[in-house]
């Protein structure tokens, strides 16, 4: 069955990162040589493409060596294998998820006291309703960012503007790729019809949701897994336009392709937000696990995150110390909470809803054959 989420959130491996910065004329700092043995350090769960030296040098500095890295497919995977016992100091869980992590009893909330960037981090993530439960706080804040069209724009015309309704144009039938993810699919195709609160739907606006996911799916070349594949496609020139994350959007200007990136669609950019939570059943002493989350959190963390996937990093001070050029480039120039306000947020859903969304996404799938 697939799954709810998407692979890869950060999508790009060290190699793909070098290349990248390569293209830029930029030179990566290699990672320290360890110190410590790996058994010694936090173990973190999270997407393949985090393991990156540049997001928490710090940790790297202190200890020796970095995390022990774990990768997972989607946090669905990654709920069940910690709930099946397998043991990690941090995982790296996205809005929709911490209320049944939560409820699985796997995490513990996140004490504030320790992390001295908190009062930092952007007051519109750090307070949302997911995030902050009866007094508690249940994940800290790290990277947020658009899902949106990435498209050729020597190929794309948008006579209306920016629209996501250019993907339901005939003339780019067999062009287009989709992300195999319910999440974002259930809320562009409720964008796409019209839904008045997608939180809240009646019968019929679901049935409006089913018929516009086929519609979507009629149009689709494939349907992607692993955002590689989408890139290799559009670079092969496979695909006019792909739905998917900045950090792709970045890899292929790179490679120079001409590349345009939705931020500013008519129906309002559909936006995510992940972090870190600390597990119960953790492997190693707390301290460790608060020592990678304040690594992550510092501006120069922040720094490289924004720089190289494209990604909002949660602490306003790393705003400060990334050019104004590059910011204005990745839409982060402007008031980061209205930002948010006026965006589509992908937060926490009920499992009723959740496992229905994930069923019809997988019907209209299967019904296509894909």
């Amino acid at each position: 069955m697939r799954s709810s989420n998407a692979s890869s959130r950060g999508g790009m491996s060290r190699r793909d990162v070098q290349r990248l910065f390569a293209a830029a004329g930029v030179a990566l700092v290699a990672a320290p040589v360890p110190r410590a043995r790996a058994d010694e350090q936090v173990s973190y769960f999270t997407w393949a493409g985090y393991d990156v030296p540049e997001f928490r040098g710090a940790y790297i500095e202190e200890h020796g060596a970095g995390p022990q890295y774990s990768f997972y497919e989607n946090t669905e995977e990654a709920l069940l294998k910690i709930q099946q016992g397998f043991a990690v100091d941090v995982a790296h869980p996205c809005l929709p998820d911490i209320g049944r992590w939560r409820d699985a009893g796997i995490m513990e909330p996140i004490d504030p006291a320790r992390i001295p960037e908190w009062e930092n981090i952007i007051p519109a993530l750090r307070e949302n309703s997911s995030v902050l439960v009866d007094g508690q706080y249940w994940m800290a804040p790290w990277e947020w960012g658009p899902s949106s069209l990435i498209y050729r724009t020597d190929r794309v015309e948008l006579p209306e503007g920016e629209t996501y309704r250019v993907m339901l144009d005939e003339r780019y039938k067999g062009r287009i790729s989709f992300m195999d993810t319910a999440d974002d699919m259930a809320l562009l195709a409720a964008l796409l019809g019209g839904v008045d609160d997608f939180y809240a739907m009646s019968e019929e606006e679901y049935a409006t949701v089913e018929q516009k996911m086929t519609e979507l799916v009629a149009q689709a070349r494939f349907v992607w897994s692993d955002p590689t594949s989408a890139e290799q496609a559009m670079a092969n020139d496979e695909i006019d336009m792909f739905w998917g994350w900045p950090n792709s959007w970045i890899s292929l200007k790179s490679q120079g392709l001409p590349v345009g990136f939705m931020l500013q669609p008519k129906e309002g950019v559909v936006t995510w937000l992940c972090g870190f939570a600390i597990m119960k059943d953790r492997p190693h002493d707390i301290e460790l696990a608060y020592d990678l989350i304040n690594a992550s959190m510092a501006p120069e963390s922040g720094k490289n995150l924004i720089e190289m996937y494209g990604y909002g990093h949660s602490n306003l001070r790393t705003l400060e110390i990334v050019s104004p050029e590059k910011l204005a480039e990745l839409g982060l120039d402007s008031d980061v909470a209205a930002y948010l306000e006026n965006s589509n947020l992908l937060r926490e859903r009920g499992p009723e809803m959740q496992q229905r969304l994930v069923r019809m996404w997988n019907q209209v799938l299967s019904a296509a054959g894909t």
